[in-house]
């Protein structure tokens, strides 16, 4: 019988477990696409009690566009430099 070869590398459960292997292949996705709602959903809202406050229109939109745009440079920061 021959036996496999072992690594001299401390064997690390998490990641041979199933969570280990959902959160490595899936997690950044997940987190991706919570960016991109997350952004535009909290700075339209700011901007949405501003409009209410002060009694503009454009500051909702004002704030879903800026949330939108640090979200891509959040992911960006995150995941797209080397």
């Amino acid at each position: 019988m021959s036996e496999r070869p072992t690594s001299s590398a401390p064997r690390d459960d998490h990641e041979t477990s199933v969570m280990g292997q959902f959160s490595q292949g899936v997690g950044p996705a997940h987190s991706v696409l919570a960016y991109l709602l997350a952004g535009p959903l909290a700075f339209g809202l700011i901007g949405w009690g501003l409009d209410n406050w002060w009694g503009t229109s454009f500051l909702g939109v004002v704030g879903m566009l800026s949330g939108m745009g640090l979200a891509f440079y959040v992911i960006w920061l995150r995941y797209g430099r080397a």
